[in-house]
């Protein structure tokens, strides 16, 4: 649920609710089931100072020459997706919550963005082989959708296609993974340098980094070093049920 930010629409893969739903919620004993799933946003006026040291940094890192940063090799669809499946049961193990995905599951959540993804903003880091770092940047085509209204007529296509046509100006990053293994060794630095490298000059003025969890012990520090800047801020809610509740909930009388 959306609890703050409500001055922009949302970009891909993020909701958005009305104020009074939080109240609703938390009137009915709903409470803060974790940490807050945090948005942040990074434009190249905003961060030129922290992009300069980060540049700076990432220099210092690429003359070790252990890290090779790579754009994703779309030939090999398959290979790819494998070496996500594994990096990200293995990157986020470490949280609380996480339930590994599927591998199927995963593949056809990938599936999706396949045919709008540019592969130089898809990015891998790799030591001695090992893929130990990934860093997706989709364009952001909730920009376009937000003129097709809900695609619920025919000529709601119609209407989308200009739209498709245009550079979005967010380049959503929707994860930012990395083996815990490596969270010291510079790989998130290099990632997030050079995307920006490329990103801005591909023509997108601001990029969304969404979502992260306030209590994720990582990412929300890389964004601050990046000269990002928290624009969103989403909760999710839960309530413990009494018996009864949970009774009429089943459909199962009570013992």
């Amino acid at each position: 649920m959306l609890i703050e930010g409500r001055d922009r629409p949302p970009v891909l893969l993020c909701g958005h609710t009305p104020p009074y739903y939080q109240r609703f919620f938390e009137q009915y004993g709903f409470q803060s089931a974790r940490g807050d799933n945090l948005a942040y946003e990074i434009t190249r006026t905003m961060a030129s100072a922290e992009l300069g040291r980060l540049s700076r940094l990432s220099e210092r890192l690429r003359k070790r020459n252990w890290i090779k940063i790579r754009t994703a090799d779309l030939e090999h669809w398959d290979d790819e997706v494998e070496r996500i499946y594994i990096l990200l049961n293995n990157a986020l193990a470490h949280l609380p919550d996480f339930i590994p995905w599927p591998r199927d599951g995963l593949a056809a959540s990938l599936e999706q963005f396949r045919k709008i993804i540019d592969p130089e903003l898809i990015l891998f880091a790799e030591v001695d082989g090992e893929t130990v770092g990934w860093f997706p940047g989709i364009p952001n085509i909730n920009e376009a959708l937000i003129h097709a209204n809900g695609l619920r007529y025919p000529w709601d296509y119609l209407r989308l296609l200009p739209y498709l046509r245009r550079q979005p100006e967010c380049l959503a990053i929707k994860s930012v993974l990395v083996l815990p293994e490596y969270w010291d060794t510079g790989v998130a630095v290099l990632l997030f340098d050079e995307m920006a490298k490329r990103a801005f000059p591909k023509g997108y003025t601001w990029i969304d980094l969404s979502l992260t969890s306030d209590d994720n012990p990582y990412t929300p520090t890389l964004a601050a070093r990046g000269g990002a800047r928290l624009y969103k801020r989403y909760r999710v809610y839960r309530k413990a049920l009494t018996e009864q509740e949970e009774s009429k909930i089943s459909g199962k009388p009570q013992i």
